[in-house]
């Protein structure tokens, strides 16, 4: 078990003169005038009791549904924030069919798409997905089963010009792509005044997200499970404003699903170790991860039997400038495009270049990512 308001869960970094960080950029501001390197920490204490060699006995739709019902001991009351893609919609999939209560079940986008094209499944289309999607899903499982669930959509685009019209919009950002949409991952309170409100009055308030699939390395035939700070970091709290902090739960990458990650890392070695030539395969799942045919092929095997169903595009082919974001990027003489742009050139300014990726377009395309100690599950027979 694990304390709710332990900020160590969401992932930390460890500077080798071992100073303690949880914000990168200050990290790598730190290390970077001092030729130090640093390491990311990601629930070490309790991954590390793991046996992460042998396959958990439990089925992953009982795990699936004991992390559902640890949640709703925990908390009194339970967001989730939901797309129309594998991962958040198997989490509203595990809630509905094991009755286990949500109150609330929230999605986000810039604009709400009144009359969205089915058929387009480009990058630019991708909040289609609410309302061709995650709305219908939501309503069902109100429907059917959980009539007292409240169904929440929020329009990012007015919030998101007005805070990056801030000229420091990036220092107290914690994600790590820094793209328009970011910062309110990771800033949840300011989406809903209610959030915020709720936690005031002493109530403790779950914002759960679906972060992530395993991700699996490749080294000779060991096959290791390893977690980077990137993709934790696109819904992780502030913590650099202890009044202001959302208590997000990162659903598959919690301190206790340790046995679950484990789980799920055995079903895809054994559906790897079950092809003809699987090392083509497993290429793909460490260099193409991101990509929607690879993210699909691991969801088969790791939500079997889904009931709801999905809607979703092609991921984007950029890091920073992502199709879905050309609300943002069209009016390159906007104040709020502007100072995102200062900011950005003033991040390649003063930190080192080893510590920035860099996208297609001229722009810094946010922070190379960081990842943990290897987990190894097994060997690849083929």
């Amino acid at each position: 078990m694990y304390d709710i308001f332990d900020l160590d869960r969401f992932g930390y970094y460890v500077t080798s003169d071992r100073q303690k960080f949880y914000n990168k950029l200050e990290c790598m501001l730190y290390c970077g005038s001092r030729g130090l390197e640093f390491e990311f920490i990601f629930n070490d204490r309790y991954y590390d009791q793991i046996n992460w060699s042998v396959e958990p006995i439990p089925s992953i739709t009982e795990l699936y549904a004991r992390r559902a019902r640890e949640l709703r001991e925990k908390y009194d009351y339970l967001i989730l924030h939901l797309s129309g893609g594998n991962d958040s919609g198997a989490i509203l999939e595990t809630f509905m069919i094991n009755d286990i209560k949500l109150d609330e079940v929230s999605m986000v986008c810039p604009e709400i798409i009144t009359n969205p094209d089915p058929d387009d499944r480009s990058a630019a289309n991708a909040y289609a997905e609410v309302a061709l999607c995650a709305v219908p899903n939501a309503k069902f499982v109100k429907e059917k089963f959980q009539p007292d669930l409240k169904i929440t959509v929020t329009e990012l685009k007015k919030l998101s010009i007005e805070k990056m019209s801030d000229s420091d919009w990036f220092i107290n950002n914690s994600v790590s792509d820094l793209d328009p949409g970011g910062k309110f991952r990771s800033h949840i309170n300011h989406l809903n005044n209610r959030y915020r409100s709720m936690t005031d009055q002493g109530k403790t308030v779950a914002h759960i997200d679906g972060e992530d699939k395993p991700h699996l390395v490749v080294r000779e035939s060991t096959v290791s499970v390893i977690f980077d700070d990137e993709t934790i970091l696109r819904r992780n709290p502030d913590r650099s404003n202890k009044n202001d902090i959302s208590l997000v739960e990162h659903f598959f990458w919690g301190p206790s699903s340790g046995e679950m990650i484990c789980k799920q890392a055995h079903m895809i070695l054994k559906k790897l170790n079950s092809m003809a030539n699987a090392r083509p395969m497993a290429q793909q799942l460490m260099t193409n991860n991101g990509s929607r045919p690879v993210q699909d092929w691991i969801a088969d095997i790791i939500y079997p039997h889904r009931v709801l169903p999905k809607w979703d595009t092609n991921k984007s082919n950029h890091i920073i400038m992502r199709e879905w974001h050309q609300w943002f990027f069209k009016d390159q003489q906007s104040n709020f495009f502007t100072k995102w742009k200062m900011g950005m050139d003033y991040l390649n300014t003063i930190l080192p270049e080893k510590y920035i990726k860099k996208d297609r377009n001229v722009y810094a395309g946010g922070y190379k990512p960081k990842f943990s100690k290897l987990y190894q599950i097994g060997q690849l027979k083929n």
